[in-house]
């Protein structure tokens, strides 16, 4: 495919991660997963966890996503993933 990972990212972050009450959280290492299934079963290029967390990192900002840090997790606030993004048991 010809899309540039970056683009294809923000793309993906329109359709994975939805708005939400504001005690809600994603965390960062989920949102990463629900990228990459998302990603290659479109037959995209996943790209490594630094690129991606740089990109969320200005993504969230531009939209005013806030970000908590609990432990070694970082949590975006006020946000879900899509429930299709979402293993079922």
């Amino acid at each position: 495919m010809t899309d540039d990972p970056k683009r294809v990212l923000v793309m993906t972050l329109h359709h994975i991660l939805l708005p939400a009450a504001e005690s809600q959280c994603v965390e960062l290492a989920e949102l990463y997963v629900a990228y990459v299934k998302a990603v290659t079963s479109a037959g995209q290029e996943v790209l490594p966890v630094v690129p991606f967390t740089e990109i969320v990192k200005g993504h969230c900002r531009a939209l005013g996503i806030t970000a908590q840090v609990s432990d070694d997790k970082v949590l975006l606030e006020g946000v879900q993933l899509a429930n299709w993004t979402k293993e079922t048991p």
